[in-house]
């Protein structure tokens, strides 16, 4: 089982409005983030940040929907120092990487990969999804083409950009959800070419990797963050994303399990 305790914050709701705007609109504001959030299933992500509602226009609601702007910051503030994550029940022995490649240069000078893993970014839900199976499966409705197999890269950073960067927006890594990466064995994996007609040299699947054929496991976790900004419209009952500006951010490399050690 993986433990947050030493990340997790306030299960609640956090946020204000601007002072002139109607707490009527205020308190509609946030109930649709909250049922915009509950629906994506994505409370976890939303839970992680404090909300201020800055902008509501309705003037034209009848073509454009009402619109709420909203911006969003870290619960724990724009900026953390890392010692708690190095003091957090999920890890193991930490060393510590500014960024990727810094992490991928120390792997690589000690040629810890060689050429016979391949590795997987995900989010936190889908690790903790394969760690009570048992196994490693793809969500199919995320794949292109919702080819039923599972994806591996043979770079790491290719991996870290899907653990974070190519993800969804509310389901890359927070402060108590880190990304994950994990390495496997490339002989449990066939290239992507060859099973799915797919030109790429670098992507491998799998059906099931088991839980025990794992080799190396890394979390992604977020240390400096900029101002979030995401407009919901409410338009005929349904709730859609307006504009949206992600947030600027800085990670760390922890290493949990295996490789890097």
């Amino acid at each position: 089982m993986i433990k947050l305790k030493s990340l997790i914050t306030e299960s609640k709701l956090t946020g204000d409005a601007k002072s002139d705007i109607d707490p009527s609109d205020a308190k509609k504001g946030f109930q649709l983030l909250y049922k915009f959030f509950k629906d994506r299933e994505s409370l976890p992500w939303m839970l992680d940040f404090r909300w201020h509602l800055a902008k509501v226009r309705k003037t034209h609601s009848f073509i454009d929907g009402e619109r709420y702007e909203f911006e969003y910051i870290p619960k724990k503030g724009k900026e953390i120092n890392v010692k708690p994550y190095a003091d957090a029940s999920y890890t193991n022995k930490v060393k510590w990487f500014k960024t990727p490649e810094s992490a991928v240069d120390y792997l690589e000078a000690g040629n810890k990969f060689g050429d016979d893993l391949v590795f997987r970014g995900m989010n936190m839900k889908e690790w903790i999804i394969a760690k009570k199976a048992g196994f490693i499966k793809s969500n199919v409705k995320y794949n292109i083409g919702n080819i039923d197999m599972t994806y591996y890269g043979d770079k790491w950073s290719t991996a870290h950009s899907y653990a974070n960067s190519f993800a969804p927006f509310d389901k890359t890594a927070t402060r108590s959800i880190p990304g994950v990466i994990v390495a496997i064995p490339k002989n449990l994996t066939k290239k992507a070419s060859d099973v799915t007609g797919q030109k790429t040299d670098t992507e491998y699947v799998a059906d099931k990797v088991p839980i025990s054929q794992v080799k190396g496991i890394w979390f992604i976790v977020p240390t400096q963050y900029g101002k979030g900004i995401i407009e919901l419209v409410l338009r005929n009952n349904h709730i859609d994303r307006g504009s949206a500006f992600p947030p600027s951010t800085r990670y760390a490399v922890i290493p949990k399990y295996g490789i890097a050690l």
